[in-house]
């Protein structure tokens, strides 16, 4: 039916030039008389109609024949599928263009990941490198300036094996590889070692560690002790280096959920712009480029929070205010058996 939209106007038109052309060459056969010459346009029209529509139904049904192959399930022989396999045709077209979107959605992504894994290697790499040329030219002989640089360099050694194994860690987490070992443990006990493990670092930024209330001495849960700790240690150190704020408070709360426990990471820090909020969980990305390379850190503490969580089938959220504070929740599947 669309196509009597322009087959009808076409029709119309044409019959006009003819009746024109043949009024120049025959005037005197139809200049007298006006329901002749109404007669002889309706009559144009229609055999026109009749040419164009039939010659559109044969190239149509010839196109269809050529796309055969790749409708099997359709016979476009005739008219009566026309609609049906166009829709189909549209369909298709409407994926691959989706396709092709998400091709390049990967592409740009591919182009930041070079792009950023680049940049975290250049500076240890080049600082390294500076040391190293500074003790080759005769530092070597001050031990005060050996020492230092020494130490300078094996600190920037450590910081590029963490980017390497953060790296290695959320392609094996990617890819489904790495076998997660599920056992019963204690969260209150972990979370407890955990900041026994960040205190130091929580003391020199002035940061306190602590549970919103007391618990009992066991709250029990499932997951891969090893995995669920490298989750709570990034989420804290994330927290107490970001904090830039006098007597910031970090602290873990457990809410009971029927089958799980929901833990939240909450600080009275300096908080994340809504306008960032959407990218944290990105590989290398960085609220405060300056700040958190001057920190330390590889960039991906929040990317492999993220992986280790879905491969324990849970998700995590963050709500933050900017400049009031953060809250980091996740669930963990609940010991049911007690």
């Amino acid at each position: 039916m669309k196509s009597l939209s322009y087959t009808i106007p076409i029709s119309i038109v044409l019959s006009a030039l003819s009746i024109g052309i043949f009024m120049i060459f025959y005037p005197e056969l139809i200049s007298h008389s006006t329901s002749k010459l109404v007669l002889v346009s309706a009559l144009l029209i229609v055999i026109y109609f009749i040419i164009i529509h039939v010659s559109f139904q044969k190239i149509t049904l010839h196109f269809l024949q050529k796309v055969q192959q790749y409708f099997p399930k359709h016979k476009p022989t005739t008219s009566q599928n026309i609609q049906e396999i166009t829709q189909e045709i549209s369909h298709i077209t409407q994926i691959q263009q989706e396709k092709i979107i998400e091709f390049e959605d990967r592409e740009q992504y591919r182009r930041d990941f070079l792009g950023n894994v680049s940049h975290e290697l250049k500076t240890p790499l080049f600082t390294i490198q500076s040391y190293a040329l500074t003790l080759a030219d005769g530092a070597m002989k001050d031990k005060k300036v050996r020492k230092k640089y020494v130490n300078r360099i094996n600190k920037n050694v450590d910081r590029l094996i963490a980017i390497v194994n953060d790296l290695d860690l959320i392609n094996e987490l990617e890819r489904g590889v790495i076998q997660l070992h599920y056992t019963e443990f204690n969260v209150i006990t972990l979370v407890q070692e955990v900041m026994e493990i960040l205190e130091l670092k929580a003391e020199k930024a002035n940061v306190s560690l602590h549970f919103d209330k007391k618990y009992p001495k066991s709250v029990k849960v499932i997951g891969d002790i090893k995995k669920i700790e490298q989750v709570f240690i990034n989420l804290l150190a994330n927290a107490i280096k970001h904090s830039h704020k006098e007597n910031t408070h970090v602290m873990v709360r457990l809410v009971d959920e029927n089958d799980s426990i929901r833990i939240s990471i909450s600080d009275n820090g300096i908080g994340i712009k809504p306008e960032n909020l959407h990218r944290i969980f990105e590989r290398f990305y960085r609220v405060d480029s300056a700040r958190s390379r001057k920190n330390g850190g590889s960039g991906l503490g929040l990317s492999i929070v993220k992986h280790i969580l879905e491969a324990h089938n849970q998700s995590i959220s963050v709500e933050s205010e900017y400049q009031k504070g953060t809250t980091f929740s996740f669930t963990l599947q609940k010991n049911i058996l007690g």
